[in-house]
């Protein structure tokens, strides 16, 4: 069985008689930019993902044992026309997500599509050629999230900032200097 997959999906690859497609989610301010890898719409998860065939492509990735980041990159072929969303939005940071799902011999989905991966767009490349365009979309994997500095701080201040009813740190101001004689009468 394959680490990781439903039971239907699963059971479906062990039989062999599957076509595995990948759709992609690309999350912008404006909206979600749905695609698949297949020709046609596809429905799921009360979405319409837009078949692009083979023009997408998903790059080579390698699972790590060690808690390290790990990037990869979805690339889209499109007429020169189409460039405005990667050339004008606003695109760091946001949630890119590529699903793997399966067809049966009737073009229908087995199951759901499963995340297979998942991480926030870095970089946007785009190159001109021949009347067609090669959008590249590097992400970077969630752990990268670990590396970056949290801003927050421990103070009532803060906390009042994320919920005005919240007193738990009402006294860290007042204890921060407090001499407490511990093991000691008075």
């Amino acid at each position: 069985m394959s680490r990781g997959l439903v039971l239907a999906n699963a059971n479906a690859v062990e039989a062999g008689t599957v076509r595995p497609v990948y759709l992609v989610k690309a999350e912008f301010d404006s909206g979600n930019t749905l695609v698949w890898t297949g020709v046609g719409d596809l429905s799921f998860n009360s979405e319409t993902y837009l078949g692009v065939g083979d023009l997408l492509n998903i790059s080579s990735f390698s699972e790590q044992t060690d808690l390290r980041a790990a990037s990869f990159s979805v690339s889209l072929k499109v007429n020169t026309t189409n460039l405005n969303l990667a050339q004008s939005e606003d695109y760091q940071n946001r949630f890119l997500t590529v699903f793997v799902g399966f067809l049966d011999e009737d073009s229908s989905l087995i199951a759901d599509p499963q995340v297979f991966l998942k991480g926030f767009m870095d970089q946007i490349t785009i190159t001109i050629g021949d009347g067609q365009a090669n959008i590249e979309v590097r992400c970077e994997n969630r752990l990268v999230d670990l590396d970056r500095p949290r801003r927050r701080l421990y103070t009532d201040a803060e906390q009042k900032s994320l919920d005005s009813t919240d007193k738990a740190f009402e006294y860290v101001a007042a204890i921060q200097d407090l001499k407490i004689n511990w093991g000691q009468a008075g």
